[in-house]
């Protein structure tokens, strides 16, 4: 029996793909096997502070009139009702059918559907209570004498899987609710999974991006670029801020700024993307206002005593803005010789006083 339940709970686990779906499958898992006529799960709350109706079997359909007579109470404070009890004392609570007209909250409804027992399980976590298990019967109450204690023994084994479900289940959503794009791809360039931001950009879902290639997004003429860049994740290398243009499905050409990381062992690569469209449009409006004005600007770097220039201002000073890189002094020495005392004077008060 034991390995048989735990095999068919296994399952449930790694075949459903949210928590809630997964914890309504153990429900009815546990309610078929023992041929139960109610199981419910309650788990506790992100702070630990109620424990909640998460899902629940009924053996008889018509028995839903149960929630309808009990559709105010689904969470419980620690004491409160069978599933409070149990958190408290994070023992396996027997209730006979005198024990329900006498404590259980719910006993109206439970007297309704003609329940005779209950038990309360406790479900662990690495030594910690994550919920509770409750299981109903109509007959005679010697039927839970011989699961008792099959449910003893895998209650940190049902609490471990629900653990790893609640776990994947809030790192989908966050990975879902993320306002960059976040994917996996292989490195034949095939996009495994993209999260929602992902897919609304390029404007498919996530059957069609299995279907296609990242080459294919890539707008013509940065194609090259895209490749190499490719080419060095697949050899192991990193990229960040690798801008390019891609197109989309309704033909839009739109920016991404690209940060991905391989892992060689799984051959996947893993990134993350901003859309830079906006700052990529301000940055070329700012390039041609420069240009006009024939303003530029610079910003120095203490550490290594560098000195980087717009490409106006190498324009302004007539160098060649992929060769040269001037240090601090050399800089200034630009400046018309009755100027750079002051300048001197500026960039030394901007580096004392933070400004």
């Amino acid at each position: 029996w034991e390995k048989e339940l735990l095999s068919k709970i296994s399952l449930t686990f790694n075949e459903e793909n949210d928590y809630l779906s997964a914890c309504q499958s153990l429900c009815s898992t546990i309610g078929e096997f023992g041929q139960f006529d109610w199981v419910e799960l309650w788990t506790l709350n992100i702070d630990r502070s109620l424990i909640q109706h998460v899902s629940h079997y009924l053996k008889n359909p018509d028995d839903l009139v149960f929630y309808e007579i009990s559709k105010e109470l689904i969470q419980y404070e620690k004491g409160q009702g069978l599933p409070g009890c149990v958190w408290e004392s994070k023992k396996q609570l027997f209730w006979d059918a005198n024990k329900i007209k006498n404590d259980f909250i719910r006993w109206e409804a439970a007297i309704h559907i003609d329940l005779n027992a209950v038990l309360g399980i406790p479900i662990f976590n690495e030594g910690e209570i994550i919920g509770v298990l409750i299981i109903g019967i109509k007959r005679q109450e010697e039927t839970f004498n011989e699961y008792a204690n099959l449910f003893s023994q895998f209650h940190n084994f049902i609490g471990g899987e629900i653990a790893r479900k609640q776990l994947e289940d809030s790192l989908l959503h966050l990975h879902e609710s993320i306002p960059d794009v976040v994917c996996v791809a292989d490195f034949q360039g095939r996009c495994l999974k993209m999260n929602r931001t992902g897919r609304d950009f390029f404007g498919y879902s996530q059957e069609e991006l299995l279907d296609l290639h990242f080459e294919e997004f890539v707008f013509s003429t940065d194609q090259e670029d895209s490749a190499k860049e490719i080419a060095k994740l697949t050899r192991g290398q990193s990229t960040f801020s690798f801008e390019k243009r891609y197109v989309q499905k309704n033909s839009e050409n739109n920016w991404l700024s690209w940060t991905c990381k391989p892992i060689l062992k799984e051959r996947l690569i893993y990134a993350t993307a901003r859309n830079i469209t906006q700052e990529k449009k301000l940055r070329e409006l700012r390039k041609v206002t420069t240009e006009m004005a024939r303003i530029g600007s610079w910003e120095v770097d203490l550490i290594n005593n560098k000195l980087f220039w717009s490409e106006m201002v190498h324009q302004l000073h007539e160098t060649d803005h992929t060769t040269y890189e001037p240090a601090l002094e050399e800089g200034i020495n630009f400046y018309r010789e009755d100027f750079r005392e002051m300048v001197a004077k500026v960039v030394n008060d901007c580096i004392q006083n933070d400004r």
